[in-house]
């Protein structure tokens, strides 16, 4: 009796709690997403960001917000930052930061994506992750047979020397960097490192205006690399390196950038447009990042693609948008090069009228 009395106290306040925590636990769970406003940031705050410099470490440099430019393009707003730590003192912007998340009291504000021809810092635009999300995850994905309703469109005849003015605009480091004119110090997406391999390097030379007229800088590299250590487990997480894929087999083109958001499967990357077709369908791939090559023209991530891990659906100005665990068709090419050596290539190319 002594020890019935002892505890029947503690079991009346036990059944006179318990109430409260089952009316708790019927509430509606309100989602509240750690994500930063635009009208929230002023000049002076720090914070930090996230990307891959070697390997597939994923690691933290330093932000200081500059100001906010509203309504630099229509309906858009860009967050200019400064970035420093790690390699960028010595590097600059770096090809390949493309969609490095940015943070600012432990809430995401958006993704490098912009950079200045000729700034001696590491002075940086960063797209609004809210800018991101509208234009990339409530957009309805059309049917393959709507994306190709111009499919007997051509790419127009361009002229090489129109390909080396083109490519003055859209590169963030323009090939003429002996040539100071003021009038080249424009506001560009950051570029987007095209790594290929299998192709001449004399060959490569001859494309590259076609090249940087889409904002692609190519660089020779390795195809898939193998990475035991995180091969099948490999999974696309803020900061982390993706690559687009374009070209896989004996031949192989992939474009390297990094993740800035994921949601559920939803993965938001690179914060400015990869070749902006709207709707895509692209193999998405993990990649491994060997080094940052420092350059006085363009300081660019050496890097290869790892696995493929989903598609890409989305390639709008805001960004590219893809789905984990999904597949992406490819179109099988063989060619037969007749001579004194019998050479034969297999590969695959995406299936896009670009």
């Amino acid at each position: 009796m002594e020890l019935k009395t002892f505890k029947l106290p503690y079991l009346f306040m036990l059944f006179s709690i318990f109430p409260v925590f089952i009316s708790q636990s019927n509430r509606p769970l309100l989602a509240v997403e750690n994500i930063m406003d635009v009208d929230e940031i002023v000049p002076g705050m720090k914070g930090y960001g996230k990307t891959v410099f070697t390997g597939e470490r994923i690691e933290i440099f330093n932000v200081e917000v500059l100001g906010i430019i509203r309504n630099w393009e229509a309906k858009s707003n860009m967050i200019l930052i400064r970035m420093s730590g790690g390699p960028l003192e010595k590097t600059g912007i770096i090809a390949g930061m493309s969609g490095s998340p940015v943070y600012i009291s432990n809430r995401l504000v958006g993704a490098v994506a912009y950079g200045w021809s000729f700034a001696k810092e590491a002075i940086a635009g960063v797209t609004p992750i809210h800018e991101m999300k509208r234009t990339l995850l409530n957009i309805p994905t059309r049917e393959k047979s709507d994306s190709l309703a111009v499919a007997e469109w051509e790419l127009p005849s361009i002229p090489q020397d129109d390909l080396f003015k083109r490519s003055a605009n859209t590169s963030i480091m323009p090939q003429e960097v002996t040539n100071h004119d003021s009038g080249k110090i424009a506001l560009t997406p950051i570029l987007s490192p095209l790594v290929i391999s299998g192709v001449d390097s004399e060959a490569l030379q001859r494309m590259q205006p076609l090249f940087h007229a889409c904002g692609l800088y190519p660089v020779q590299g390795g195809s898939y690399v193998s990475c035991p250590a995180t091969s099948g487990t490999n999974k696309l997480v803020p900061g982390a390196s993706v690559a687009a894929i374009l070209v896989k087999g004996d031949l192989s083109a992939a474009v390297v950038g990094t993740v800035t958001y994921v949601e559920g499967k939803n993965v938001l990357a690179f914060g400015h447009p990869f070749l902006q077709t709207g709707t895509a369908d692209l193999p998405m791939a993990s990649a491994y990042v060997y080094t940052v090559l420092s350059s006085q023209s363009n300081s660019v991530k050496m890097a290869s693609p790892v696995e493929i891990v989903g598609r890409i659906r989305q390639d709008r100005k805001s960004g590219i948008a893809g789905i984990l665990g999904e597949s992406s068709p490819m179109i099988p090419c063989h060619i037969e090069v007749e001579g004194s050596q019998k050479l034969i290539y297999d590969f695959e190319v995406v299936d896009n009228k670009l």
